[in-house]
Protein backbone atom coordinates (compact mmCIF):
# COMPACT_ATOMS: atom_id res chain seq x y z
CA UNK A 1 0.00 0.00 0.00
CA UNK A 2 0.97 3.53 -0.73
CA UNK A 3 1.62 5.47 2.23
CA UNK A 4 2.17 9.40 0.90
CA UNK A 5 4.05 11.83 3.29
CA UNK A 6 2.26 15.32 4.25
CA UNK A 7 3.13 18.70 5.37
CA UNK A 8 -0.56 19.29 7.48
CA UNK A 9 -1.41 23.23 8.74
CA UNK A 10 -2.79 23.63 12.15
CA UNK A 11 -6.54 23.66 12.40
CA UNK A 12 -9.00 24.83 14.77
CA UNK A 13 -11.62 22.55 15.46
CA UNK A 14 -14.96 22.13 17.69
CA UNK A 15 -15.54 18.92 19.26
CA UNK A 16 -18.49 16.90 20.74
CA UNK A 17 -16.74 13.64 22.41
CA UNK A 18 -18.08 10.05 22.81
CA UNK A 19 -16.63 7.90 25.33
CA UNK A 20 -17.15 3.99 24.61
CA UNK A 21 -15.97 1.62 22.83
CA UNK A 22 -14.61 2.17 19.20
CA UNK A 23 -16.40 -0.83 17.78
CA UNK A 24 -19.26 0.21 18.70
CA UNK A 25 -21.70 2.90 17.29
CA UNK A 26 -20.45 6.16 17.36
CA UNK A 27 -23.34 7.95 15.57
CA UNK A 28 -24.28 9.84 18.78
CA UNK A 29 -21.75 12.66 18.67
CA UNK A 30 -21.39 12.94 15.26
CA UNK A 31 -24.95 13.17 14.82
CA UNK A 32 -24.93 16.32 17.35
CA UNK A 33 -21.63 17.42 15.34
CA UNK A 34 -23.20 17.93 12.32
CA UNK A 35 -26.36 19.37 13.51
CA UNK A 36 -24.07 22.05 15.24
CA UNK A 37 -22.05 22.50 11.79
CA UNK A 38 -25.31 23.07 10.11
CA UNK A 39 -26.86 25.22 12.44
CA UNK A 40 -23.11 27.63 11.98
CA UNK A 41 -22.89 27.36 8.13
CA UNK A 42 -19.79 24.92 8.75
CA UNK A 43 -19.94 22.91 5.18
CA UNK A 44 -17.41 20.88 3.18
CA UNK A 45 -15.09 21.66 1.11
CA UNK A 46 -14.72 24.90 2.81
CA UNK A 47 -14.48 22.66 6.15
CA UNK A 48 -13.36 19.26 7.00
CA UNK A 49 -15.18 16.83 9.41
CA UNK A 50 -12.21 14.68 11.64
CA UNK A 51 -12.23 12.34 14.15
CA UNK A 52 -10.15 11.62 16.97
CA UNK A 53 -9.30 8.42 18.43
CA UNK A 54 -7.67 9.21 22.16
CA UNK A 55 -7.39 6.48 23.42
CA UNK A 56 -5.81 3.04 22.25
CA UNK A 57 -7.76 0.18 23.51
CA UNK A 58 -4.45 -2.36 23.89
CA UNK A 59 -3.82 -0.24 27.40
CA UNK A 60 -7.61 1.63 27.97
CA UNK A 61 -10.43 -0.26 29.10
CA UNK A 62 -12.94 -0.32 26.07
CA UNK A 63 -15.76 1.52 27.96
CA UNK A 64 -13.46 4.48 28.55
CA UNK A 65 -11.87 5.38 25.29
CA UNK A 66 -12.18 8.69 24.31
CA UNK A 67 -13.30 9.38 20.54
CA UNK A 68 -13.83 13.56 19.25
CA UNK A 69 -15.82 14.03 16.50
CA UNK A 70 -14.23 17.64 15.29
CA UNK A 71 -15.40 19.96 12.60
CA UNK A 72 -12.42 22.72 11.43
CA UNK A 73 -14.24 26.48 11.68
CA UNK A 74 -12.72 29.54 10.05
CA UNK A 75 -10.03 31.93 11.53
CA UNK A 76 -12.75 34.36 12.81
CA UNK A 77 -15.32 32.41 14.30
CA UNK A 78 -16.85 33.48 17.56
CA UNK A 79 -16.24 30.64 19.89
CA UNK A 80 -17.49 32.92 22.94
CA UNK A 81 -21.33 32.10 22.44
CA UNK A 82 -20.92 28.45 21.92
CA UNK A 83 -20.55 26.70 25.62
CA UNK A 84 -21.81 23.94 24.57
CA UNK A 85 -18.75 22.60 22.61
CA UNK A 86 -15.11 21.95 23.06
CA UNK A 87 -12.24 23.91 20.81
CA UNK A 88 -9.08 22.91 20.27
CA UNK A 89 -5.77 23.78 17.89
CA UNK A 90 -4.41 20.60 16.19
CA UNK A 91 -1.00 20.83 15.44
CA UNK A 92 0.69 21.08 12.09
CA UNK A 93 3.96 19.01 10.68
CA UNK A 94 4.29 16.04 8.94
CA UNK A 95 2.14 13.11 8.38
CA UNK A 96 1.88 10.02 6.95
CA UNK A 97 -1.10 9.64 4.73
CA UNK A 98 -2.88 6.08 4.69
CA UNK A 99 -5.87 5.99 2.49
CA UNK A 100 -8.80 3.94 4.21
CA UNK A 101 -11.79 2.34 2.43
CA UNK A 102 -14.26 0.19 4.79
CA UNK A 103 -16.37 0.09 6.68
CA UNK A 104 -16.34 2.18 9.97
CA UNK A 105 -16.35 -0.13 12.35
CA UNK A 106 -13.18 -1.59 10.90
CA UNK A 107 -10.88 1.40 11.15
CA UNK A 108 -8.53 -0.38 13.39
CA UNK A 109 -7.16 -2.23 10.47
CA UNK A 110 -5.60 0.97 9.74
CA UNK A 111 -4.13 1.93 12.83
CA UNK A 112 -2.72 -1.54 13.14
CA UNK A 113 -1.10 -1.35 9.57
CA UNK A 114 0.20 1.68 9.84
CA UNK A 115 1.97 1.32 13.74
CA UNK A 116 2.45 -2.26 13.18
CA UNK A 117 3.89 -2.63 10.07
CA UNK A 118 4.81 0.59 8.08
CA UNK A 119 6.32 2.79 11.18
CA UNK A 120 8.81 -0.08 12.38
CA UNK A 121 9.90 -0.51 8.55
CA UNK A 122 10.52 3.27 7.81
CA UNK A 123 12.57 5.72 8.45
CA UNK A 124 10.30 7.46 11.10
CA UNK A 125 8.77 6.96 14.19
CA UNK A 126 5.73 7.82 15.28
CA UNK A 127 5.52 11.71 16.69
CA UNK A 128 3.13 11.75 20.06
CA UNK A 129 3.48 15.42 20.81
CA UNK A 130 0.67 15.47 17.88
CA UNK A 131 -2.85 13.50 17.46
CA UNK A 132 -3.34 10.88 14.86
CA UNK A 133 -6.40 12.66 12.43
CA UNK A 134 -9.19 10.82 10.48
CA UNK A 135 -10.17 13.35 7.88
CA UNK A 136 -13.89 11.82 6.88
CA UNK A 137 -14.11 12.19 3.29
CA UNK A 138 -17.64 11.13 2.53
CA UNK A 139 -20.86 9.94 4.09
CA UNK A 140 -20.91 5.86 4.41
CA UNK A 141 -24.72 6.22 4.05
CA UNK A 142 -24.35 7.34 0.82
CA UNK A 143 -21.76 4.80 -0.30
CA UNK A 144 -23.60 1.40 -2.04
CA UNK A 145 -21.29 -0.95 -0.09
CA UNK A 146 -21.95 1.40 3.33
CA UNK A 147 -18.21 2.19 3.22
CA UNK A 148 -16.29 4.95 4.63
CA UNK A 149 -13.30 7.21 2.85
CA UNK A 150 -11.52 8.51 6.03
CA UNK A 151 -7.74 9.96 5.50
CA UNK A 152 -5.91 8.87 8.43
CA UNK A 153 -2.81 10.88 9.20
CA UNK A 154 -0.58 9.76 11.18
CA UNK A 155 2.09 12.27 13.07
CA UNK A 156 5.65 11.30 12.54
CA UNK A 157 9.33 12.51 12.77
CA UNK A 158 12.83 10.92 11.71
CA UNK A 159 13.64 8.04 13.48
CA UNK A 160 16.09 8.60 16.31
CA UNK A 161 17.84 5.96 17.32
CA UNK A 162 17.51 4.78 21.15
CA UNK A 163 20.01 3.86 23.43
CA UNK A 164 18.32 3.57 26.66
CA UNK A 165 19.60 1.08 28.82
CA UNK A 166 17.86 -1.92 30.26
CA UNK A 167 18.31 -4.30 32.62
CA UNK A 168 16.82 -7.32 30.79
CA UNK A 169 14.88 -7.42 27.51
CA UNK A 170 11.79 -7.40 29.79
CA UNK A 171 12.63 -4.57 32.59
CA UNK A 172 13.50 -0.87 31.43
CA UNK A 173 15.63 1.48 33.63
CA UNK A 174 13.41 2.58 36.29
CA UNK A 175 14.47 5.83 37.81
CA UNK A 176 13.51 7.53 40.95
CA UNK A 177 11.49 10.56 40.46
CA UNK A 178 10.36 11.84 43.69
CA UNK A 179 6.76 11.17 45.16
CA UNK A 180 3.20 12.14 44.36
CA UNK A 181 1.40 13.17 47.32
CA UNK A 182 -2.74 13.07 47.13
CA UNK A 183 -4.90 15.22 48.82
CA UNK A 184 -8.43 16.07 48.79
CA UNK A 185 -9.29 19.35 46.13
CA UNK A 186 -10.51 21.19 49.02
CA UNK A 187 -7.59 20.70 51.53
CA UNK A 188 -5.05 21.49 48.74
CA UNK A 189 -3.98 24.93 49.84
CA UNK A 190 -3.68 24.27 53.68
CA UNK A 191 -1.30 21.20 52.61
CA UNK A 192 0.78 23.55 50.64
CA UNK A 193 1.27 25.41 53.77
CA UNK A 194 1.50 23.26 56.47
CA UNK A 195 4.66 21.99 54.22
CA UNK A 196 5.94 25.51 53.45
CA UNK A 197 5.36 26.34 57.99
CA UNK A 198 6.94 22.87 59.16
CA UNK A 199 9.55 21.98 56.61
CA UNK A 200 10.19 24.80 54.94
CA UNK A 201 9.26 24.20 51.69
CA UNK A 202 8.44 26.24 48.39
CA UNK A 203 6.39 26.04 45.80
CA UNK A 204 8.40 25.93 42.38
CA UNK A 205 5.83 25.19 40.54
CA UNK A 206 1.66 25.63 40.85
CA UNK A 207 -0.95 24.33 37.75
CA UNK A 208 -4.27 23.75 37.47
CA UNK A 209 -3.77 20.60 35.46
CA UNK A 210 -5.74 17.36 35.55
CA UNK A 211 -3.88 14.19 36.12
CA UNK A 212 -5.97 12.46 33.94
CA UNK A 213 -8.74 13.65 31.03
CA UNK A 214 -11.65 12.05 33.27
CA UNK A 215 -11.22 14.35 36.11
CA UNK A 216 -13.44 17.54 35.78
CA UNK A 217 -10.54 20.02 38.39
CA UNK A 218 -7.28 19.93 39.11
CA UNK A 219 -4.05 21.24 40.93
CA UNK A 220 -1.00 20.17 41.31
CA UNK A 221 2.17 22.04 42.80
CA UNK A 222 5.66 21.49 42.91
CA UNK A 223 7.20 21.98 46.38
CA UNK A 224 11.00 21.24 44.94
CA UNK A 225 12.97 16.94 45.50
CA UNK A 226 10.30 15.71 42.49
CA UNK A 227 7.44 15.98 45.13
CA UNK A 228 4.11 17.01 43.53
CA UNK A 229 1.46 17.52 45.71
CA UNK A 230 -1.56 16.47 43.68
CA UNK A 231 -5.41 16.91 43.61
CA UNK A 232 -8.24 16.80 41.70
CA UNK A 233 -12.22 16.52 41.42
CA UNK A 234 -13.97 13.59 39.35
CA UNK A 235 -17.08 11.55 39.26
CA UNK A 236 -15.79 8.46 39.37
CA UNK A 237 -12.59 6.89 40.56
CA UNK A 238 -9.67 7.55 38.49
CA UNK A 239 -6.92 4.04 37.66
CA UNK A 240 -3.93 5.40 39.39
CA UNK A 241 -5.02 8.65 41.12
CA UNK A 242 -6.34 7.42 43.87
CA UNK A 243 -6.00 6.78 47.85
CA UNK A 244 -7.47 4.61 50.31
CA UNK A 245 -7.95 6.92 53.51
CA UNK A 246 -9.00 5.87 56.42
CA UNK A 247 -7.09 2.60 56.02
CA UNK A 248 -3.43 1.49 57.92
CA UNK A 249 -1.13 3.16 56.48
CA UNK A 250 1.56 1.64 53.89
CA UNK A 251 3.95 -0.56 54.72
CA UNK A 252 6.06 1.81 52.31
CA UNK A 253 7.82 4.66 53.98
CA UNK A 254 9.01 7.75 52.55
CA UNK A 255 11.92 9.32 54.60
CA UNK A 256 12.88 12.53 55.20
CA UNK A 257 16.12 13.87 56.77
CA UNK A 258 16.11 15.88 60.22
CA UNK A 259 19.62 17.56 60.69
CA UNK A 260 17.96 18.14 64.51
CA UNK A 261 15.90 14.58 64.93
CA UNK A 262 15.19 15.17 68.66
CA UNK A 263 14.81 18.73 68.26
CA UNK A 264 11.98 18.35 65.25
CA UNK A 265 10.69 15.43 67.13
CA UNK A 266 9.52 17.98 70.18
CA UNK A 267 8.53 20.59 68.01
CA UNK A 268 5.97 18.22 66.48
CA UNK A 269 4.63 17.25 69.71
CA UNK A 270 4.67 20.63 70.74
CA UNK A 271 2.43 21.79 68.20
CA UNK A 272 0.09 18.64 68.41
CA UNK A 273 1.49 16.85 65.76
CA UNK A 274 1.15 13.38 66.25
CA UNK A 275 4.68 11.78 66.28
CA UNK A 276 5.87 8.18 67.52
CA UNK A 277 8.61 7.76 69.91
CA UNK A 278 11.94 7.69 68.08
CA UNK A 279 13.20 4.58 67.17
CA UNK A 280 16.57 2.23 65.68
CA UNK A 281 15.59 1.56 62.32
CA UNK A 282 17.72 0.31 59.08
CA UNK A 283 21.34 1.71 58.75
CA UNK A 284 22.33 2.58 62.03
CA UNK A 285 19.49 5.90 61.96
CA UNK A 286 16.90 6.96 64.07
CA UNK A 287 14.06 7.59 62.78
CA UNK A 288 9.74 8.93 64.06
CA UNK A 289 7.09 8.33 62.59
CA UNK A 290 4.41 11.64 61.83
CA UNK A 291 1.07 11.64 60.82
CA UNK A 292 0.84 15.34 59.32
CA UNK A 293 -1.65 17.93 58.18
CA UNK A 294 -5.15 17.72 57.74
CA UNK A 295 -5.11 14.53 55.90
CA UNK A 296 -3.08 12.69 58.54
CA UNK A 297 -0.72 10.98 55.92
CA UNK A 298 2.37 9.06 57.63
CA UNK A 299 6.14 10.49 56.70
CA UNK A 300 8.83 9.71 58.54
CA UNK A 301 11.94 11.15 59.45
CA UNK A 302 15.61 10.19 59.67
CA UNK A 303 18.70 11.25 61.45
CA UNK A 304 22.02 12.61 59.70
CA UNK A 305 24.61 9.81 59.56
CA UNK A 306 28.06 10.90 57.48
CA UNK A 307 28.62 8.10 55.16
CA UNK A 308 25.21 6.99 55.09
CA UNK A 309 24.88 3.24 53.68
CA UNK A 310 20.98 4.18 53.66
CA UNK A 311 20.71 7.59 52.32
CA UNK A 312 21.75 10.14 49.95
CA UNK A 313 24.56 11.83 50.39
CA UNK A 314 25.24 15.56 51.20
CA UNK A 315 21.11 15.98 51.21
CA UNK A 316 19.68 18.86 52.86
CA UNK A 317 17.16 19.13 55.80
CA UNK A 318 13.85 17.88 55.16
CA UNK A 319 14.76 16.65 52.03
CA UNK A 320 13.91 12.68 50.58
CA UNK A 321 16.49 10.31 51.75
CA UNK A 322 15.23 7.07 51.48
CA UNK A 323 12.26 5.16 50.65
CA UNK A 324 12.03 1.79 53.28
CA UNK A 325 9.69 -1.18 52.08
CA UNK A 326 8.33 -3.40 54.45
CA UNK A 327 8.29 -7.17 53.22
CA UNK A 328 7.54 -10.44 54.76
CA UNK A 329 10.52 -12.74 53.65
CA UNK A 330 13.53 -10.82 52.69
CA UNK A 331 15.24 -12.76 50.68
CA UNK A 332 12.71 -13.77 48.06
CA UNK A 333 11.68 -9.85 47.99
CA UNK A 334 15.27 -9.21 46.91
CA UNK A 335 14.70 -11.35 44.16
CA UNK A 336 11.44 -10.08 43.12
CA UNK A 337 12.94 -6.82 42.81
CA UNK A 338 15.83 -7.46 41.05
CA UNK A 339 14.07 -9.27 38.62
CA UNK A 340 10.92 -7.15 38.06
CA UNK A 341 11.99 -4.07 39.29
CA UNK A 342 15.82 -4.12 38.16
CA UNK A 343 17.14 -3.02 41.27
CA UNK A 344 20.58 -3.77 42.52
CA UNK A 345 21.91 -4.83 45.52
CA UNK A 346 24.22 -2.15 47.15
CA UNK A 347 24.31 -3.70 50.97
CA UNK A 348 23.25 -7.17 52.23
CA UNK A 349 22.51 -7.15 55.97
CA UNK A 350 20.45 -10.02 56.25
CA UNK A 351 21.38 -10.57 60.01
CA UNK A 352 20.66 -7.15 60.74
CA UNK A 353 17.25 -7.40 58.95
CA UNK A 354 16.93 -4.91 56.39
CA UNK A 355 19.44 -5.28 52.55
CA UNK A 356 19.97 -1.67 50.91
CA UNK A 357 19.34 -1.79 47.30
CA UNK A 358 19.07 0.97 44.84
CA UNK A 359 17.69 2.91 41.18
CA UNK A 360 19.07 5.58 38.90
CA UNK A 361 17.70 8.74 39.60
CA UNK A 362 15.40 11.01 37.03
CA UNK A 363 17.38 14.28 35.45
CA UNK A 364 20.93 13.03 37.47
CA UNK A 365 22.91 10.63 35.06
CA UNK A 366 25.17 9.42 38.03
CA UNK A 367 22.25 9.69 41.04
CA UNK A 368 21.63 6.46 43.06
CA UNK A 369 17.76 6.46 45.13
CA UNK A 370 17.94 3.72 48.03
CA UNK A 371 15.62 1.32 48.53
CA UNK A 372 15.47 -0.39 51.84
CA UNK A 373 14.04 -3.38 52.11
CA UNK A 374 13.36 -4.48 55.49
CA UNK A 375 11.83 -7.65 57.31
CA UNK A 376 8.34 -7.00 59.31
CA UNK A 377 5.72 -8.68 60.05
CA UNK A 378 3.13 -5.74 60.62
CA UNK A 379 1.74 -6.46 57.21
CA UNK A 380 -1.91 -4.41 56.32
CA UNK A 381 -2.14 -5.84 53.06
CA UNK A 382 -2.62 -4.40 49.59
CA UNK A 383 -2.38 -0.47 50.59
CA UNK A 384 -3.13 2.57 48.69
CA UNK A 385 -1.12 5.39 50.58
CA UNK A 386 -1.49 9.43 49.58
CA UNK A 387 2.38 9.63 49.31
CA UNK A 388 3.41 7.38 46.06
CA UNK A 389 7.13 7.16 45.45
CA UNK A 390 7.63 7.35 41.71
CA UNK A 391 9.78 6.29 39.31
CA UNK A 392 10.33 6.90 35.65
CA UNK A 393 10.54 5.61 32.11
CA UNK A 394 12.22 7.42 29.65
CA UNK A 395 10.90 5.54 26.50
CA UNK A 396 7.70 5.26 25.90
CA UNK A 397 7.93 2.02 24.18
CA UNK A 398 9.69 0.79 26.90
CA UNK A 399 6.68 2.27 29.65
CA UNK A 400 4.20 -0.53 27.42
CA UNK A 401 6.61 -3.26 26.99
CA UNK A 402 6.73 -3.37 30.66
CA UNK A 403 3.33 -2.56 31.44
CA UNK A 404 2.62 -5.87 29.73
CA UNK A 405 5.72 -7.61 30.94
CA UNK A 406 4.55 -7.29 34.16
CA UNK A 407 0.76 -8.67 33.10
CA UNK A 408 1.69 -11.68 31.36
CA UNK A 409 4.23 -12.71 34.97
CA UNK A 410 1.60 -12.76 36.73
CA UNK A 411 1.66 -9.69 38.83
CA UNK A 412 -1.21 -7.62 39.62
CA UNK A 413 -0.88 -4.41 37.60
CA UNK A 414 -3.47 -1.31 37.78
CA UNK A 415 -5.34 0.28 34.57
CA UNK A 416 -2.34 2.73 32.90
CA UNK A 417 -3.87 6.21 34.15
CA UNK A 418 -3.27 9.83 32.70
CA UNK A 419 -3.04 10.76 29.09
CA UNK A 420 -2.32 7.63 27.02
CA UNK A 421 -2.68 9.63 23.69
CA UNK A 422 0.27 12.19 24.37
CA UNK A 423 1.11 13.55 27.61
CA UNK A 424 1.97 11.75 31.37
CA UNK A 425 0.74 8.37 31.70
CA UNK A 426 1.28 6.04 35.09
CA UNK A 427 0.54 3.01 36.01
CA UNK A 428 0.93 0.75 39.48
CA UNK A 429 1.47 -2.70 40.69
CA UNK A 430 2.03 -4.51 43.80
CA UNK A 431 5.22 -7.22 44.93
CA UNK A 432 4.55 -10.19 46.68
CA UNK A 433 3.28 -8.01 49.94
CA UNK A 434 1.22 -5.62 48.18
CA UNK A 435 3.01 -3.07 48.54
CA UNK A 436 2.13 -0.69 45.79
CA UNK A 437 5.42 0.50 43.27
CA UNK A 438 4.33 3.68 40.67
CA UNK A 439 5.89 3.89 37.73
CA UNK A 440 5.09 7.08 35.03
CA UNK A 441 6.35 7.63 31.39
CA UNK A 442 5.70 10.70 28.60
CA UNK A 443 3.64 9.28 26.03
Amino acid sequence: MEIELVELPSYEVACFRKVGSYREATGEHWENLLKWALENELFPPEQAFIGISLDNPDFVASERCRHDACVTIPAHFDKGNHQEIQFRTLDSGLYALYRYYDTPNRLELGYKYMYGQWLPESEYEPDFERLTLEFNMNNPADDPEGKSIIHLYVPIKMRISRTTPKISNHVPQLLYDGAQIDVHYENHDDVIKWFEHYLGWRIEQQEAWLVDPRAIKGKMTHMGMGMWVVSYLSNQQLPFHYANRGTPSPAIRLCFKATDLSKTHVSFSENHIQVSDIYDGPGGHKYFDAWVTSERMRITFQDDIKNSQVAFPDSDNFSDTCVRIGVGDLEKSVKWYKDFVGMELEAEKVNEDFVVMSLGVNHDPNGKSKWILERTSDHNGRTDGSIRPICFIQNRDDFFQYYHFLKESGIEVGEIGGFTEGGLSMFHFYDLDGNRFNVSSFV
